[in-house]
């Protein structure tokens, strides 16, 4: 073979081995971000292999992040607000009352954000709604399995009885179900060829077994919130809804709000008290009241820095506090609202950067929103707001590997990518 012929050759395969390479590298991402989704859900807990789910996830991201870190922290720098929360975090080393335990938990806390920084560079808001959907498709299809079967060597059900299917707790499971029933909306509701028949067909099976399954699992808290997200929801597709469903949707709510103030007065019933009733909790919401009265108290004491990030959880002379809040009812070293467990950790200083956080996720889609119309800007803007208010009663977004704020974080970086798109392109 000549020189020549074999320029030709190396030239004609070239275009075939960059395909190969995009193609490794796109299956890579894509089982990475499944991965990571199953991983940060906590299903499968009880089998105790979280930390080695979250090891490979680590391996599988900083392998990423060597191959692309110039696009990594291009992106980090452009979304530094994000990260406002993160530095707080890391200075409060400086007056932790457990400085290892707050150095340990704000790297840990700095790697969920990249994850959150992957899944956003990555993959469009549409991609993130697909993906959500599957993963919380999967887990809810195996909790159903799991609860009709017990095909897994862990607990279908919580000393209560209540259903908690392939999670740890019921909360866990209601919190997929309604990953579920959002995406799976957002999924019907886009009008257009992009997505199949059977990705419908799951959409729909999906949302049927989602239902189903935060009955079971009696999460009245997950359950009273997901009629309010999906008319939520529903109010920002209107545009891609017939115009007689918006009419009976909007006389549905009027009556609503109209004859149920009128029901409770001429029954003679307190709404409060039917409310707890029907939820089955007390005024102390089940023990979140008593919770949170410790909470203020180490506020007082620590009004503006706080304790150091994590360091209320892991410092002896908290010892006492953290027994009664278990005593209270607590189901996880957690304060159960994550406003007062970010001003016991950083004070005022990290409310407000955490405040941050927030905002600019639910700015950015709904900037999109307001541009595009899209189904899937709203989905993404809805479970932001849905998060914000399940974290003011359950544990969640102020830590470290926790889903929710990998999300937010995610759908700010990708909201943010897209805008930029569609600046360009207009």
């Amino acid at each position: 073979m000549t020189t020549a012929t074999a320029t030709s050759a190396a030239r004609a395969a070239a275009p075939a081995q960059r395909a190969n390479g995009s193609t490794f590298w796109a299956l890579y991402d894509l089982g990475l971000a499944f991965f990571l989704l199953i991983t940060m859900s906590t299903g499968f807990l009880q089998l105790g292999l979280a930390s080695l789910q979250w090891l490979l996830c680590y391996g599988l991201l900083i392998l990423r992040i060597v191959l692309g870190f110039q696009d990594i922290a291009a992106t980090v720098l452009r979304n530094r607000v994000l990260f406002f929360y993160l530095g707080v975090c890391c200075a409060s080393v400086l007056w932790s009352l457990a400085p290892s335990a707050t150095l340990v938990s704000s790297v840990q806390l700095a790697i969920s954000l990249l994850f959150g920084v992957f899944l956003g560079a990555r993959y469009s808001l549409r991609a993130l709604v697909v993906l959500i959907f599957w993963s919380a498709f999967v887990l809810v299809v195996l909790s159903v399995l799991h609860a009709a079967t017990g095909a897994f060597p862990i607990d279908r059900v919580d000393r209560g009885g209540r259903l908690i299917g392939v999670f740890g707790h019921k909360s866990y499971l209601a919190r997929q179900t309604l990953l579920c029933t959002l995406t799976a909306l957002a999924i019907l509701m886009t009008r257009g060829p992009a997505f199949g028949r059977a990705t419908r067909l799951s959409a729909g099976l999906g949302i049927a077994l989602s239902l189903a399954l935060i009955g079971l699992s009696q999460s009245m808290t997950n359950l009273l919130v997901l009629p309010l997200m999906v008319g939520l929801l529903g109010y920002f597709c209107r545009y891609h809804l017939p115009a007689t469903i918006n009419l009976m949707a909007i006389a549905a709510c009027v009556l609503l709000v109209a004859l149920v103030p009128v029901g409770f007065a001429l029954a003679g019933i307190d709404p409060l008290d039917a409310l707890f009733e029907v939820t089955g909790k007390d005024r102390t919401l089940t023990g979140r009241t008593l919770i949170w009265d410790i909470a203020l108290d180490q506020i007082a004491d620590h009004p503006l820095i706080g304790v150091g990030f994590a360091a209320f959880w892991e410092a002896p002379q908290f010892a006492s506090d953290r027994y009664r809040i278990l005593v209270a009812g607590a189901t996880s070293p957690s304060l159960h609202n994550f406003v007062l467990e970010i001003l016991v950790a950083t004070g005022g200083l990290g409310l407000i950067a955490m405040g941050l956080h927030i905002f600019t996720c639910a700015r950015r889609c709904f900037g999109l929103w307001r541009a595009t119309r899209s189904v899937a800007s709203a989905c993404c803007l809805v479970i932001v707001v849905m998060f914000t208010l399940l974290a003011l009663n359950t544990p969640g977004l102020y830590g470290q590997h926790e889903g929710l704020l990998i999300l937010i974080t995610a759908f700010a970086i990708s909201a943010r990518k897209d805008l930029g798109r569609l600046r360009a392109g207009g």
